[in-house]
């Protein structure tokens, strides 16, 4: 038994001695519950062969180590999880075959979930998400989340200050998230890892939903402090999606859509071997700064972004206007220590020919947006004659060992910054096919620059193979 030995303060009014009572919750290490829509009741015992109806009867029943097996059928509940696990004995809740339900709301620690169809229509905030989880050291891994009217597809809740230690090393592991609102994934708190999720088609307002403050349409959004981002794979958030062009019907805003965001508070974050995809859905660009960026980076007054890296990440962009990584301190508070190194920048679709091509662009207008490296990164078809790859403005940022390639033989505006490699053909191993490894022969290979915290590439490949870095996500062996 997992027991929590209270005081009785009844008993001390009327006792000599204080009367020692214990609070329990039962341990089931190692034993196998089965919940089956079908055949079950909950009044049974839990066995396969006597399964319950619903899961939530498992999650009202089981304690430590158990493991609730979930048979295929559509489970019309949503379940609210409040008794944890324990550490080396979580408990585990395991679809088998299609199973289709509503979410999971979590408030306790040591919880996996596994393998579940998610969708729902609810308008509460918290069991309007996918996956709500507030806790530490649960698992949410391999579910298809999709089509939520109100909210998130799994938001990892750091409380009222976003970075509370109650919520801490949770993993949000290959999850495929489809038409979320707000975002496909939103981290909080600390130390948690969000890997290898497939993330698209995020809504901001879709049909019948009600208003919600602040909708938009976003990949990541990122707060608390040591969370890690990496191997997601972000693409296809369209204004063409219903919901999502209310600015071209005269219906609301548009969203601003971002692989990631945030407006803090945000430190020590680390986003590496992510892929984004944004592809050209025939309304990008039409209304003026509504076009997907690859980063949305703010803080407000009281909520600082700090120590922040992107290394080894592929941003991909069709559209030929605006979408970069945008760093901003429009909203009055502090952005420092921000390390772009070792990743690739490409403009599917040629060089842009409406302004703001840039793919990184920081302002500084208040003097709070300081300390910037970027470097060993590849920038394919970013600027234009009217700008240049990297746009910074209110301070200096340590910029340099960059590879810049124009497709059109056009540099970009502003020239080489110190030690790029300028104008040269990075010659990708297949650019059509997205394939951003370079040939052997790539003049991009031991002409970057030494970055002790880059120890790797996308693929896991060491770096350096030779004498020195190479340039871009990935290293040739």
């Amino acid at each position: 038994m997992n027991c929590r030995w209270l005081n009785s303060a009844a008993s001390k009014l009327f006792l000599p001695t204080v009367l020692i009572t214990a609070a329990c919750s039962p341990e089931s290490r190692g034993e196998s519950f089965y919940v089956s829509v079908s055949t079950g009741n909950d009044s049974n015992n839990g066995s396969a062969s006597s399964p319950w109806r619903t899961i939530q009867k498992a999650a009202k029943t089981v304690g430590a180590g158990a493991t609730v097996i979930v048979s295929t059928g559509v489970y019309n509940e949503r379940v609210q999880i409040r008794r944890s696990g324990s550490p080396g004995s979580p408990i585990t809740y395991q679809a088998q075959g299609s199973v289709i339900m509503r979410g999971f709301t979590i408030n306790a620690s040591y919880i996996r979930i596994n393998g579940f169809e998610i969708t729902n229509s609810s308008t509460d905030a918290f069991d309007g998400t996918g996956v709500f989880l507030k806790g530490a050291s649960n698992e949410v891994r391999d579910n298809y989340i999709h089509d939520l009217i109100y909210g998130e597809g799994v938001w990892v809740s750091g409380g009222a200050n976003r970075d509370s230690v109650s919520t801490q090393n949770n993993l949000v592991s290959g999850n495929r998230i489809v038409r979320a609102r707000m975002a496909g994934i939103m981290v909080e708190g600390i130390n948690n890892l969000v890997e290898g999720n497939d993330i698209s088609h995020s809504i901001q307002n879709p049909p019948g939903a009600p208003a919600r403050s602040g909708a938009d349409a976003d990949g990541i959004r990122f707060f608390g402090a040591g969370n890690v981002i990496r191997k997601n794979y972000i693409h296809d958030i369209h204004l063409t999606e219903a919901g999502n062009h209310g600015c071209f019907e005269g219906a609301g805003a548009c969203p601003h859509i971002d692989v990631f965001q945030t407006w803090g508070p945000a430190s020590n974050i680390i986003f590496e071997d992510n892929v984004a995809y944004w592809t050209d859905d025939g309304l990008s660009g039409r209304v003026p700064l509504v076009n997907p960026q690859w980063a949305m980076i703010e803080a407000k007054p009281g909520a600082a972004v700090t120590n922040l890296i992107f290394k080894n990440n592929v941003f991909m962009h069709e559209t030929t206007r605006f979408g970069p990584m945008n760093f901003d301190d429009d909203l009055g508070g502090p952005i420092n220590n921000i390390t772009i190194v070792n990743n690739t920048f490409v403009r599917l679709n040629g060089p842009g020919s409406g302004g703001g091509e840039y793919a990184i662009v920081m302002n500084s207008g208040a003097r709070l947006l300081t300390n910037a490296t970027i470097q060993n990164n590849v920038f394919y078809d970013c600027g234009s004659s009217g700008d240049g790859y990297v746009r910074v403005n209110g301070f200096t940022a340590d910029v340099g060992h960059n590879a810049v390639y124009m497709s059109s033989g056009s540099a970009p505006a502003g020239g080489p910054s110190p030690n790029d490699l300028w104008m040269v053909n990075p010659k990708f191993v297949n650019f059509a096919g997205k394939d951003f490894h370079l040939q052997p022969t790539s003049p991009l290979i031991d002409r970057g620059a030494t970055l002790p915290g880059v120890s790797d590439d996308l693929d896991g490949v060491a770096r350096p193979q030779r004498l020195r870095y190479d340039i871009g996500a990935y290293e040739t062996p």
